[in-house]
């Protein structure tokens, strides 16, 4: 990693999935400060040990302690609208495009198109992708209480803005989901694994 905070770096190896919500730092441990770590592993590895090793890297040269609890969370519930599921299952056939641009399997995102539209796009994406990319918008944790599972394909317009739902003639992404995917978020009370930075060293120079 090259020019990375602390907190990316600790994120990457210690698999957070959602650091909105399951990252605590509270000391902002070494703030804005970058660093370059350049290694290499000494053999083929799959990725979970590239992360073991990463972590030895972060503990050693950072004195990194962590440890991980289960907090509760006001979050919400992504839940099927009305018993009717509108989203449709990825397929070979299947093409997603905006403004020219066509979007490969695997992609999540949120795009902008030129109109000033915002798009919630899943190719060949999976819940947890979705939940992933409606996490970062709500800022709380969701809950995949259908227990949906495979890939999917969605382009979803929404409002960025509650005050451009006017302009863009698209609504909120609340109400976006529920018309387009069949989905909705209801409030409730949700347990998280929570990471929890309990001491760091800025390192010293190679």
């Amino acid at each position: 990693m090259h020019n990375s905070p602390l907190a990316m770096m600790v994120i990457y190896a210690y698999g957070v999935s959602n650091p909105v919500y399951q990252y605590d730092d509270k000391r902002d441990s070494l703030g804005d400060t970058c660093f370059d770590i350049d290694a290499i592993s000494p053999a083929p590895a799959s990725e979970n040990d590239l992360r073991l090793m990463f972590q030895g890297i972060l503990e050693d040269r950072f004195k990194l302690r962590v440890h991980w609890e289960t907090r509760a969370f006001s979050g919400y519930d992504l839940v099927i609208a009305k018993g009717r599921l509108k989203m449709k299952a990825s397929t070979a056939e299947s093409e997603i495009v905006v403004d020219g641009h066509t979007f490969p399997e695997g992609t999540s995102q949120m795009y902008i198109a030129t109109d000033g539209t915002a798009h919630l796009i899943g190719r060949r994406a999976t819940m947890e992708q979705l939940i992933l990319q409606l996490t970062g918008r709500v800022r709380a944790p969701i809950q995949n209480r259908p227990g949906l599972r495979g890939a999917f394909d969605y382009d979803v317009p929404f409002a960025l803005r509650e005050d451009r739902v006017n302009i863009s003639s698209a609504p909120i992404l609340m109400t976006a989901i529920q018309e387009e995917l069949g989905l909705k978020l209801e409030k409730s009370k949700v347990s998280a694994a929570v990471l929890v930075i309990d001491h760091v060293e800025k390192p010293s120079e190679n």
